[in-house]
């Protein structure tokens, strides 16, 4: 008798007081005790008229408040069939439940509370759901949901005057911008294409500032020799750069951040990063020509004269078009007979190239190891090169003397 009043009063209590049954008239209809004084319900009795009744007037309290797991283990238990569901009255409470989640900015529990309840679209369209769609999507970019915010639009069915509204493209704006820390192009690009983003936008100081690093964050990825290779890491920076139009100013300062960040490097692969950005942004000469490049080019060249790199250091003079000054300048001179030494050491393969081009390139006359090597066909024109660039300089002189 003690466990029938326990089981009574626990069937009891999960029910509304204005809905309770008369659990007493039933008691005879409980099965047998299971383990540990624990009673069910016969099916018999769960499908009562009186329990029934019950059972759906809970239901509908549960759904009203988005208490959606307790109404779904009503639903179970008491076997509510799906005509029940689709109902007026439960669409009705339906509704004030997503409207429960809409005013909590819960998108996670909305969304699952729709995929139970087939809401109509007129539902969502409706003013004042609309109002709370676009608050909900506000505060989801806040926080940065991304792919919550996308769902909002699609589930709510917002229309494209709310997503192009001031406040919601402002919000879209800020979290364009920290989703740049990411620095993805791909799902930057995703982001603007989803959520509409304005060409205003896209051209104000904050974004085309965070596209800027976003792209030269790319190129010196730091950890780009252990991960994808350097020409995929070079495709997205320039798409990205494409993709969020960019002003072309910005993209050579960005190009030129990332050159001379190579340039200054110690890795062997540098210069081949630096030279490959050079080619691919389509630096202009007088961007080439600026102080900061020149001053970094003439690094990795003395880097590579050291190193006795003749052919190397040959390309990088003619490919950042290295000035008179810097290459008749004595620490360049000083690094290319030093480079000599350091070729006579290490030359694997006897041919001494390098060192030829070292004393081609940098007016230098041949030392006696190499003079041996030297066919008729490789003359050393110490000559050449470097007498032309001399009498530039002098020609310089003069003409500014003269004014």
């Amino acid at each position: 008798m003690k466990g029938n009043k326990l089981a009574e009063k626990s069937f009891e209590g999960s029910f509304g007081s204005k809905e309770a049954v008369d659990f007493s008239k039933n008691k005879e209809k409980l099965s047998v005790p299971k383990n540990r004084g624990e009673f069910i319900q016969s099916p018999e009795y769960t499908q009562s008229a009186e329990v029934r009744s019950a059972a759906k007037a809970e239901f509908n309290s549960f759904v009203r408040f988005g208490r959606i797991d307790d109404a779904l283990k009503t639903r179970d238990k008491f076997n509510l069939p799906p005509e029940y569901i689709q109902s007026a009255e439960v669409q009705s409470a339906a509704k004030e439940g997503a409207i429960f989640y809409l005013r909590k900015t819960d998108s996670d529990r909305l969304f699952r509370f729709l995929d139970e309840f087939n809401l109509p679209s007129e539902f969502f369209r409706s003013p004042e759901v609309q109002l709370l769609a676009k608050k909900m999507l506000i505060a989801h970019f806040g926080r940065g949901f991304f792919l919550d915010a996308s769902e909002i639009i699609e589930r709510c069915y917002l229309p494209q005057d709310v997503i192009m509204s001031p406040e919601v493209q402002s919000a879209a704006k800020e979290l364009l911008i920290r989703s740049f820390d990411s620095y993805s192009a791909d799902l930057a690009v995703e982001f603007r294409n989803i959520f509409s983003i304005s060409p205003e936008i896209i051209q104000s100081k904050e974004v085309q500032s965070a596209v800027k690093e976003t792209a030269v964050l790319i190129l010196k990825d730091p950890r780009v020799f252990l991960r994808s290779p350097f020409e995929e890491r070079l495709r997205e920076a320039i798409e990205i750069c494409n993709n969020f139009d960019l002003q072309p100013e910005i993209v050579q300062s960005a190009a030129v951040e990332a050159i001379i960040y190579y340039l200054n490097g110690d890795e062997s692969e540098a210069y081949f990063y630096a030279k490959q950005i050079l080619d691919k942004f389509n630096l202009l000469p007088e961007v080439i020509k600026s102080p900061e490049v020149q001053s970094a080019a003439k690094k990795q060249l003395i880097k590579k004269l050291k190193r006795g790199l003749g052919i190397e250091a040959i390309e990088i003079r003619d490919k950042f078009n290295l000035t008179p000054e810097v290459i008749l300048s004595p620490d360049v001179r000083s690094a290319a007979l030093a480079g000599l030494e350091e070729h006579q050491k290490f030359d694997r393969y006897g041919d001494h190239r390098d060192a030829k081009e070292i004393c081609n390139g940098f007016n230098l006359r041949p030392p006696e190891w190499l003079e041996g090597s030297i066919k008729p066909h490789e003359k050393i024109h110490t000559d050449t090169f470097l007498d032309k660039l001399s009498k530039k300089l002098r020609n310089k002189g003069k003409s500014s003397k003269s004014k």
